[in-house]
């Protein structure tokens, strides 16, 4: 996928563009691009308008935790076949009315010839115009908007909203389940107290971001993937409340069967269960124990998920 943010250059030929934040990619999100992609067959090619998932203040009077980085977010679309990519930051078209966002964005950069979104997308300044302006718009212009119904699972419509207190109330499996794939964060390898490796339980420490969503307090079983391969590990999301003071949250995790260094590197880092809340302990020796506990628990969830310890990560 081609990302055309920050370049004069347009697509090669007319397009079918997908508008949205598609924070998550979830399975909603991936009918919007799925639709998309399907234009092809009319000899347009597939592009996505969407703003940098980084850029985002605020959604609804409400301070914005994104679930995925954008960096992460055109990953995932890249892997479902969109080729062109325009990603630009907020602040830089939150101005613009709901007409010129279409002549300059959807027109003049990406060429488009059909315009497809979900039913509550809405654009230009303040939000104010939803599918039936950009219709309308697209007659004016020459492209034929398309609206993509929901996805709905237990009745309700999936949402990025639903996922995103589903991994703060640390239901990782249904979250998962929501998303299409397994939630995780590609994070920097940091240096910490190294408390663990007296503990004979080395871990890895990986800050979570501003504005990053931060899921609930605790123990995760998890995947780590390094250089391709994966493991299976145990994660703790939390602020060390028995050995340090440091409030910014961060992830700390303890990967199986590896040894090696990875200071400075960005690590992936996937959750699929959750096992119990954060807490302080009396003492390491108890702390000590209880990861024990958490290490035991983790490879008896494996079974439960039909895994195998390591095997070559197939992106």
């Amino acid at each position: 996928m081609e990302n055309l943010t920050g370049s004069n250059k347009t697509p090669p030929s007319p397009t079918s563009v997908a508008l949205g934040l598609f924070d998550g990619v979830h399975l909603g999100h991936r009918a919007v691009l799925n639709k998309t992609l399907e234009f092809e067959k009319e000899n347009l090619t597939s592009a996505i308008f969407t703003f940098s998932t980084n850029s985002i203040p605020s959604k609804h009077n409400k301070k914005f935790e994104y679930i995925v980085d954008n960096e992460t977010k055109l990953n995932i679309i890249q892997k479902l076949g969109i080729k062109y990519a325009y990603s630009p930051d907020f602040l830089n078209f939150k101005e613009l009315s709901a007409e010129a966002f279409v002549k300059l964005v959807l027109v003049d950069k990406l060429r488009a010839k059909k315009v497809i979104c979900g039913k509550k997308f809405h654009f230009g300044k303040g939000a104010v115009c939803g599918f039936d302006e950009l219709y309308n718009l697209g007659l004016k212009y020459g492209f034929e908007a398309v609206v993509v119904p929901p996805v709905m699972s237990g009745g309700k419509p999936i949402s990025s909203t639903i996922i995103r207190e589903l991994i703060k109330n640390g239901e990782i499996v249904k979250a998962n389940k929501l998303l299409g794939y397994n939630y995780y964060f590609e994070q920097i390898v940091s240096h910490g107290n190294k408390i663990g490796r007296t503990l004979n339980f080395p871990t890895i420490n990986q800050y979570f971001k501003e504005n990053q969503l931060v899921p609930r307090y605790g123990v995760y079983a998890s995947y780590t993937y390094i250089e391709g391969e994966k493991f299976l590990s145990v994660t703790n999301i939390g602020v060390k409340p028995t050995v340090q003071n440091d409030k910014r949250p961060l992830a700390e995790t303890h990967i199986l069967n590896y040894k090696g260094n990875l200071y400075g590197k960005i690590v992936n880092v996937v959750l699929y269960d959750f096992i119990r809340s954060e807490c302080k302990f009396n003492s390491l020796e108890e702390l000590k124990r209880v990861i024990s506990e958490d290490i035991e628990n983790v490879k008896s969830r494996l079974v439960k998920f039909g895994g195998s310890l390591n095997y070559e990560y197939k992106s």
